[in-house]
């Protein structure tokens, strides 16, 4: 009777496994013949079976490179599920929500990035890097407002919102901020140059 329970359990299992092989073995293959768009789709599948972050991880920045929010939003909260600790999936989390114009919720996805770093400064630098890329300009432009806020005094913050003014033609908010990374890190050169 054991052996005929044990059986029972296995054919599942075995079919999540073929499951997950397929699902990477395709995504493989899409990703060597350059059908990226179909890689971070097995991807996400293959990270949706196995208990392995790095799956979707890899979803997750590919799917951000190639602008693919859906997939990259499923992928980034597999990630967290399967990696609690790890604050990197709230920086894309971050970027999908904002995509989708959720600007509070990406918002506090960035907060959470940055909060959780060991680094503050290297934190909103990169926040600010992602941000940069982002074609809503405008929410962009307003989340980082918000981190300045909330971290007034990391130069880097202030150095980022001046680029991005000088990009939005706020001269005046361009100016005060570039002026406020220079008080924060006098020997700065990049941003004397904005001021």
């Amino acid at each position: 009777m054991a052996l005929l329970s044990a059986c029972a359990v296995t054919p599942p299992e075995i079919a999540r496994r073929v499951d997950f092989d397929s699902h990477l073995l395709l995504a493989e293959i899409a990703r060597e013949g350059q059908e990226l768009r179909l890689a971070a789709r097995h991807y996400l599948e293959a990270s949706l079976i196995s208990e392995d972050p790095s799956l979707a991880e890899l979803a997750t920045e590919l799917s951000h490179q190639l602008g693919l929010s859906e997939i990259g939003l499923q992928a980034a909260e597999r990630w967290e599920e399967l990696s609690p600790n790890a604050t990197r999936p709230h920086l894309y989390l971050g970027a999908f929500k904002l995509r989708s114009s959720s600007y509070a919720a990406a918002l506090i996805e960035f907060e959470t990035f940055i909060s959780g770093a060991s680094n503050t400064e290297a934190a909103i630098s990169r926040s600010i890097e992602i941000l940069s890329n982002e074609t809503d300009q405008i929410g962009a432009t307003t989340v980082l407002i918000a981190l300045v806020e909330s971290y007034p005094s990391i130069a880097e913050g202030h150095y980022g919102l001046a680029r991005f003014a000088m990009r939005d033609n706020d001269f005046l908010r361009a100016l005060e901020n570039a002026e406020q990374a220079t008080i924060l890190k006098p020997d700065w050169v990049e941003a004397q140059l904005l001021y």
